[in-house]
């Protein structure tokens, strides 16, 4: 029997064990994740346990939301008015039902490197471990889990109309790591969003042009992309919820289109659809010409609870796995890029899993003859467990060189969530070492080094960062 999350968690053999060891300090690239520019810049600190884990001023892990509410657990102790150790002592009684579950695991995992704390997490240990923790975060802050995570680059994320004046900031900091912003459209996009006419007359503001036709809009955005390549944007991200529109309509149709949305009338489906299409492909074209990677989320169906959403709003756990074929649209859309200018370099992150197989034979269609070009993404969100990782780690290598794959992403507003790159290291070098085991690659330590080390980090930091960068 193994012990509970020793050294050698998740390595199932001494291959395995040996490739993690040479390579578990290397840096971590994180494209991905939905940390604050403005509290790394204030090096915010938390003031307890369930503050960093759990719900602070507004924020917090839906993660953990979703699996206290599927516990039984009121309102009042996930995001409402409970003390903040009620709140923790809630989470801890349900913790020894998550067997089998990665939150469970991953708790654990962060008590252990940031904390130095192994007791188990139940209602038995509550008190104590909300009392050591509280303790040691009065030395910890937001860039001391970054550091000891040794994060090398770190990308946030951030709307058009952004500021960015912390990134700005962090500009003039003397870090060991670097945070850049990553240009996230997904409000230019959703023209059937209630919300769509004031943003467009923030656009505006923010842009001092007026925005009546889709000639100025477009200038509007270029403005907005241009300004976040002056502060080091090196990437910008597409959510497309449920599922990728394909709809061809003229230009002059499109314009048409938008001008009726601005006057407050509203679209049918076709006009919506043929709206979001022009944009994505707009935006991809424009991703092109700068050299932005384009990263794409595709396929969650958001707030499918109208009554919690109403009570809660969004981002608080009540989103799904859509089952909406998109992969078509998907093949269309970049054909039309491609045949009329080019192709961004492009992750795909499917949330729904099954769509692996036909995403991964999409991708190879469209590589530009160059390495790594076109890439699925890692596991994500609720693919973000053991089996998920596996089952990712399984298609990519049926279909694209597993040997480029740019890794991990952490996906959290948490800045403890940096050990999924840990757990994702170690699942890794198991999977690759099976391989060996059971004969279906050679036992060549110096290439099976060369493999991790890539796709723990040297993939991920040729994809992104441009020539000349550090």
């Amino acid at each position: 029997m193994k012990q509970f999350i020793d050294e050698n968690f998740l390595l199932e053999n001494d291959l395995a064990k040996a490739l993690y060891n040479s390579n578990k300090d290397m840096p971590i690239f994180d494209y991905h994740c939905h940390l604050s520019a403005e509290d790394i810049f204030n090096n915010k600190k938390f003031d307890n346990i369930t503050r960093l884990w759990i719900y602070d001023n507004g924020n917090g892990d839906h993660y953990k939301w979703r699996i206290m509410r599927a516990s039984g657990i009121d309102e009042k102790y996930i995001t409402g008015n409970a003390t903040d150790y009620d709140k923790f002592l809630k989470f801890a009684r349900i913790m020894p039902n998550l067997i089998g579950n990665p939150i469970y695991e991953w708790c654990h995992i962060e008590l252990r490197k940031y904390f130095d704390i192994f007791d188990e997490i139940n209602e038995t240990n509550a008190r104590k471990i909300y009392d050591l923790t509280e303790k040691k975060l009065n030395k910890l802050s937001a860039r001391d889990f970054i550091k000891k995570s040794n994060v090398s680059y770190l990308f946030t994320t951030d709307d058009p109309l952004d500021t960015l004046i912390y990134h700005e900031k962090l500009e003039n900091e003397k870090l060991p790591f670097e945070v850049y912003p990553c240009f996230r459209g997904d409000n230019l996009i959703k023209i059937d969003n209630p919300n769509f006419l004031s943003y467009i007359q923030k656009l505006s503001d923010i842009t001092n042009n007026k925005i009546s036709n889709i000639n100025n809009l477009k200038i509007s955005i270029k403005s907005r992309l241009s300004y976040f390549i002056r502060h080091k944007c090196l990437a910008a991200d597409l959510g497309i919820d449920e599922y990728f529109p394909y709809e061809i309509l003229s230009d002059s149709e499109i314009n048409n289109i938008l001008i009726k949305r601005l006057k407050g009338l509203e679209l049918n489906i076709k006009e919506i659809n043929a709206y979001k299409t022009y944009i994505i492909k707009f935006l991809m074209t424009e991703f092109a010409n700068e050299n932005i990677i384009c990263e794409l989320h595709i396929g969650p169906l958001r707030n499918v609870s109208k009554v919690n959403f109403n009570k809660l709003g969004r981002d608080s756990g009540f989103d799904m796995i859509s089952d909406q074929c998109y992969i078509s649209n998907l093949a269309k859309a970049f054909s039309d890029i491609e045949e009329n200018g080019k192709l961004p370099k492009t992750i795909v992150f499917p949330i729904n899993e099954n769509d692996y197989d036909a995403v991964l034979s999409l991708l190879a269609s469209f590589t530009s003859n160059k390495k790594g070009f076109m890439q699925l993404g890692a596991a994500w969100w609720f693919n973000d467990n053991y089996d998920g990782i596996i089952k990712n780690l399984t298609k990519q290598a049926n279909y694209l060189p597993l040997g480029n794959m740019i890794g991990m992403l952490t996906d959290s507003r948490s800045f403890t969530s940096y050990i999924r790159h840990d757990y994702f290291r170690r699942i890794v070098c198991s999977f690759i070492s099976k391989l060996v085991i059971n004969g279906r690659y050679p036992n060549n330590m110096e290439q099976l080094d060369s493999i991790v080390k890539n796709i723990f980090y040297n993939n991920s930091k040729g994809f992104f960062l441009k020539d000349g960068q550090k």
